[in-house]
């Protein structure tokens, strides 16, 4: 392979590797666990935790959060002004009643405003593909269409 290939090729994997940042940045669900935590899960295809936590840092500076990517068995855990990544650590996480409360009402809202006429999979999936799926609440609602 040449320089000009090589270079082509890693600006390729850079372009990938942000445009999948970009992507988590929207998707993370995160979701109010016990201790007063905030819990989001994810499975990207490239290593971008230490990518990812940044923005969520200056997005939400005065929660308590934890971002973890099960693909890997990392996460990160941010408190009181300071990052921590683990790997292969167990994390026990319990939703609160509050929690449960709005991710039923997220799935009932999301079914009253969804119109099957107006069901578009290609669009769907071209917006964000399958794989970005697993964790969103309302998961089995899409599954249903496609």
């Amino acid at each position: 392979m040449s320089p000009n290939e090589s270079s082509v090729m890693f600006n390729k994997l850079v372009k990938y590797v942000y445009g999948e940042n970009h992507s988590f940045k929207g998707l993370a669900r995160f979701r109010e666990v016990e201790d007063g935590f905030l819990y989001a899960k994810i499975r990207p295809k490239c290593d971008i935790l230490d990518l990812l936590t940044p923005h969520f840092v200056k997005r939400l500076p005065n929660e308590k959060f934890i971002i973890h990517d099960v693909g890997r068995d990392i996460f990160s855990i941010y408190e009181n002004g300071y990052v921590d990544y683990f790997e292969n650590e167990e994390i026990i996480v319990k939703d609160t009643k509050e929690e449960e409360f709005f991710k039923k009402a997220w799935i009932k809202f999301y079914d009253s405003v969804a119109i099957d006429e107006r069901n578009n999979k290609k669009l769907m999936i071209n917006n964000m593909p399958k794989y970005l799926w697993e964790f969103l609440p309302e998961r089995n609602k899409l599954k249903k269409w496609l």
